[in-house]
C-alpha cells in the first residue's frame, strides 16, 4: 500500500497545488481542521484523515487521480486505524498542516516533499506499531 502512496500521493500533491481553488483550499483546510479537533478520537481522527486525502486527491482537478483516491479509501482507513493507536499525532498534526500550507500556498516542490516525509514516517509508525503487537 505504501509503495502505492508513494507512487501518486506526493504527485497529486504538487498538481493539487498548482490546480487546487479557492473551494479546494477550504476542503483542505477543513479536513485538517477536523483532526485537530478530533483529540484522541480515533474514530473521528481516522475519518477526518481520510477527508484530508481524499480533498487533495479532488484538488488535483484530474478525472484520472479522484478514483485513486476512492480506490485507497478502503486501505487507508485500515491503515489510518492502525496508526491510530500509536503515538505519532502530534507529528502528523504538524506534517498534515505544513502539507495543507504548501498546498495553498502554490508550493508544488514542497508540497512534493512534505507527502514523502508524511508518507516516510507514516509508514515506520505502522511498521513500529505492527511489530510492537505481535
Amino acid at each position: 500500500m505504501f509503495q502505492l502512496r508513494r507512487a501518486t500521493e506526493p504527485e497529486a500533491s504538487a498538481i493539487a497545488a498548482q490546480a487546487a481553488t479557492a473551494d479546494d483550499h477550504t476542503r483542505i483546510r477543513a479536513a485538517f481542521q477536523a483532526m485537530v479537533e478530533a483529540g484522541n478520537d480515533n474514530v473521528r481522527w481516522v475519518e477526518a484523515d481520510l477527508r484530508f486525502h481524499r480533498a487533495i486527491y479532488l484538488a488535483t482537478h484530474n478525472e484520472f487521480f479522484w478514483p485513486i483516491g476512492q480506490l485507497f479509501s478502503i486501505g487507508l482507513r485500515q491503515m489510518f486505524s492502525i496508526a491510530a493507536q500509536g503515538s505519532h499525532r502530534a507529528r502528523a498534526i504538524q506534517e498534515h498542516g505544513e502539507l495543507c500550507e504548501a498546498i495553498i500556498a502554490r508550493d508544488p516542490s514542497l508540497a512534493r516533499q512534505l507527502a514523502l516525509n508524511l508518507l516516510g514516517n507514516a509508514s515506520s509508525d505502522i511498521e513500529r506499531i505492527l511489530v510492537a503487537k505481535a
